[in-house]
């Protein structure tokens, strides 16, 4: 599909003499899902009345039979049946990071936990009533339930016009009522949560999907007529990039949105061949953004893939070179990467270590992302290199020593050497200091090298001069004392 701004797109597909409409409207084309497989594949099947509909973290199908069996049934990515139970009038079915399965029912027990094998475990003391951390339900209203990463477990209880968050003990952690902020909650018969943790909730009562923060605070609505008719939306799902999915059992479609309610494309219709719905009632999405949709009047469950699977193409810069300024390295700040996708346009790639991080000395490799809105996720790298190429610095004296030896004197000295990166590089010096200097002048050499190899050479003159000092003192003459006795003559 062609790329091009404000895409607005309409296919009319003939098929049995029914009409499949897929809309597209966004700055670049969002491909629609495509029909994958159904449940079940053949005509005889197992399924009265499907309705609500669940994944657990290994893509395993959760199918509630409301209007049916009123089971259970438990398929695994493939759509191959391995499980089927049957709690107490049940109506939705959400799967909790421990594999918990979360169930809400029209009945005295609203609220229903089973084990993995679907044996019954508790109803965390949640009852029927109007009150809070109670949950109602009856012929004309319904229940919706969802999970959320921290286990939190989140209800539309229609009966009561709110949302109601338990956390995984049942405790009543957080009820959203009608008229919440700017929210106007008539009948809320599902609701998702987001990787942020906001609460999608779908209104079928206003005929729109209404989205709140992690406190219950109101943030947006969107939808009404003609968006979605008076029975929709029914169900709701959102995908890996927060996209927000949702049913409507009188239009028969599902219609996506961006995580702010922008339309992004629907796909559906009326009908029973594969990829049309009669009553398309909830929807869920699996870890790979599978699409599976309960179609209730058509006695199955279709799961459909995103069409778009091509990532996004990333343009990393070319591999940076920067010059160490101290021992932690180098600042750098590198070019911006780029990324382009076939479907979604310019993306904006994440890159890490970000530029302007503080790299250390060598090589590390960055890495940019991008994550279209289908979910692809394209990559490539560079490398930053931070070197120390800078000598270190020598300060060297130049000495002149007395001595009152003709043959010279011991002479000691300081070099200093300094350096950005080594704060101790190595010096020698000859001849070194300490050392016998004889009468003269004598060049020292010195060489400084940092832990990185790179070294400086400088020269100083030692000058020893020989000063012999004052004369001796003689001292005073010598007495010659009594002139010596001649003796007789």
């Amino acid at each position: 599909m062609g790329r091009s701004k404000q895409v607005s797109l309409l296919l009319g597909i003939v098929l049995l003499g029914l009409i499949v409409t897929i809309s597209i409207s966004s700055a670049y084309a969002f491909l629609a899902p495509t029909f994958l497989f159904k449940i079940p594949s053949v005509p005889s099947g197992q399924f009265l009345g499907p309705a609500g509909v669940g994944v657990d973290s290994s893509d395993n199908i959760y199918v509630v039979d409301t209007f049916g069996t009123k089971t259970i049934q438990v398929f695994d990515k493939t759509g191959a049946l391995f499980l089927k139970f049957m709690p107490s009038s049940p109506f939705d079915v959400a799967i909790d990071s421990t594999g918990r399965i979360i169930v809400v029912s029209c009945s005295k027990t609203p609220l229903q936990v089973f084990d993995s094998r679907g044996v019954f475990r508790t109803n965390l003391g949640i009852t029927f009533g109007t009150g809070v951390g109670q949950l109602r339900c009856s012929s004309t209203s319904a229940l919706g339930v969802a999970v959320d990463a921290s286990d939190n477990i989140y209800v539309a209880d229609s009966g009561n016009q709110r949302i109601q968050v338990f956390d995984k003990k049942g405790t009543s952690q957080l009820i959203i009522k009608s008229n919440y902020g700017s929210g106007s909650l008539v009948f809320p018969v599902t609701v998702a949560v987001d990787s942020n943790g906001r609460i999608i909730v779908a209104d079928r009562g206003s005929s729109q999907v209404q989205i709140f923060d992690s406190f219950g605070n109101f943030v947006n609505k969107f939808g009404g007529s003609p968006t979605f008719s008076s029975l929709g939306p029914s169900g709701v799902a959102v995908d890996s990039s927060d996209n927000i999915y949702a049913t409507d059992l009188l239009k028969n479609d599902i219609q996506i949105f961006d995580s702010s309610g922008n339309f992004l494309a629907k796909f559906g219709g009326s009908g029973s061949p594969d990829g049309l719905f009669a009553r398309a009632w909830d929807v869920a999405i699996d870890s790979n953004d599978r699409v599976i949709v309960t179609d209730q009047g058509n006695r199955r469950v279709q799961v459909f893939v995103s069409s778009d699977t091509t990532p996004p193409t990333v343009t990393v810069p070319s591999d940076v070179t920067a010059e160490a300024t101290g021992p932690a390295g180098a600042v750098v700040k590198y070019p911006a990467a780029t990324a382009e996708d076939d479907v979604d346009g310019p993306i904006t790639p994440v890159c890490f270590p970000k530029s302007g991080s503080t790299f250390q000395l060598g090589d590390t490799k960055v890495v940019c992302s991008a994550k279209d809105l289908a979910g692809n996720t394209g990559s490539a790298s560079f490398i930053v290199s931070v070197v120390d190429t800078t000598s270190p610095v020598l300060i060297t004296p130049d000495l002149t020593v007395d001595t009152t030896s003709v043959f010279g004197t011991v002479v000691t000295y300081d070099v200093i050497a300094t350096d950005a990166v080594d704060p101790n590089p190595t010096v020698t010096c000859s001849p070194s200091s300490g050392g016998f200097f004889t009468v003269g002048t004598a060049t020292v050499r010195c060489e400084a090298t940092d832990f990185t190899g790179n070294s400086v050479v400088d020269f100083f003159d030692v000058t020893v001069v020989f000063s012999p000092g004052p004369p001796e003192n003689p001292g005073p003459p010598e007495n010659p004392g009594p002139p010596e006795n001649p003796g007789p003559p």
